[in-house]
C-alpha cells in the first residue's frame, strides 16, 4: 500500500520542480521589479530629474561618449527586461544627450534586447503556466489570435503607444513567436514611436522649461494620429490576410 501512496507524491513533487523550473527566470524579473517599484530607485528616471541635471549629464556624455551610450544603452536594456515602463522617459532622455538619430538607435537597441530578456524568460515560463486552468485557457485564446499573424500583429502593437510594452511582450510569449520574428517587429514597430520620444528630447527646451509630461506631449494629435494611423493599417493587414484564407 505504502508504495501505492508515494508513487503520486513523488510524480506531483517532480512535476514542481520542473515548473518552478520553469517560471523561476521570469519570477526573478518581476522580482526585480517589484523591488524598482517600491523603492527610491523610479524617481530617478523622470523628466524632473533630467531638468535638474541636465547639464552635468550633457557635460559627461560630451566628455566620455562612448562609456556614455554604453551606460544608457545598458540602462535602457536593463529597464526592459523586467519590464519597468520607463521607455517614454528613456527615450526622451536619448534624444536630449544624443541627439535625435543617435538617441533613438541607442533606445531602440536598448529596448529590443532589454525586451529579448523579458520574452525569453516569458517563453521559458510558457509551459509551466499552461498547466493552471486559469492561465491555460488564456494562453491559448491569446495563441490563436496571433496564429499566422504573429509578425504584423506585434508590428501593430508596438507601433500603438497606447499598449503597454510589458504585456506586448508576454502575448507575444504566449504565443510562442519565434525569436526572430519577435526582433524584427519590435524594432519595426517600435522605430516610429522611438524618433517621436528621441524628436522631442532633441528639442527639449520647451518641454523642460513648461514641465510637459511626455505622456501628454505624445497625445497630442500631431505626433498620435500618425502612430494610430500605421498601427491601423497594420491590423487591417492582419484582417485582409485572415479573410482571404477563409476564401
Amino acid at each position: 500500500m505504502a508504495p501505492q501512496d508515494t508513487a503520486p507524491k513523488s510524480a506531483d513533487g517532480r512535476s514542481s520542480a520542473r515548473s518552478w523550473r520553469r517560471l523561476w527566470p521570469l519570477a526573478a524579473l518581476l522580482g526585480l521589479l517589484g523591488l524598482v517599484l517600491f523603492s527610491d530607485i523610479r524617481e530617478l528616471v523622470s523628466v524632473q530629474v533630467l531638468r535638474a541635471h541636465h547639464a552635468a549629464l550633457a557635460d559627461w556624455t560630451a566628455r566620455n561618449p562612448l562609456l556614455a551610450a554604453g551606460a544608457f544603452t545598458g540602462s535602457v536594456a536593463g529597464a526592459m527586461a523586467i519590464g519597468f515602463p520607463i521607455v517614454f522617459v528613456m527615450s526622451f532622455a536619448g534624444g536630449l544627450l544624443f541627439g535625435l538619430w543617435t538617441g533613438a538607435a541607442l533606445s531602440l537597441v536598448g529596448a529590443t534586447a532589454g525586451g529579448l530578456v523579458f520574452f525569453l524568460a516569458a517563453r521559458h515560463a510558457r509551459e509551466a503556466a499552461l498547466a493552471s486552468p486559469t492561465l491555460g485557457g488564456a494562453l491559448r485564446w491569446i495563441e490563436e489570435g496571433f496564429r499566422g499573424d504573429e509578425l504584423l500583429s506585434l508590428m501593430a502593437l508596438r507601433l500603438a503607444p497606447v499598449f503597454p510594452t510589458a504585456a506586448v511582450t508576454l502575448a507575444a510569449a504566449a504565443a510562442r513567436m519565434k525569436v526572430r520574428d519577435f526582433v524584427l517587429a519590435s524594432l519595426i514597430g517600435a522605430a516610429p514611436a522611438t524618433m517621436i520620444y528621441a524628436a522631442l528630447g532633441a528639442g527639449a527646451g520647451a518641454l523642460l522649461e513648461r514641465e510637459v509630461s511626455l505622456r501628454t506631449a505624445l497625445l497630442r494629435p500631431e505626433y498620435l494620429a500618425p502612430l494610430l494611423g500605421l498601427a491601423a493599417l497594420m491590423l487591417a493587414a492582419v484582417w485582409l490576410r485572415r479573410r482571404a484564407r477563409r476564401r
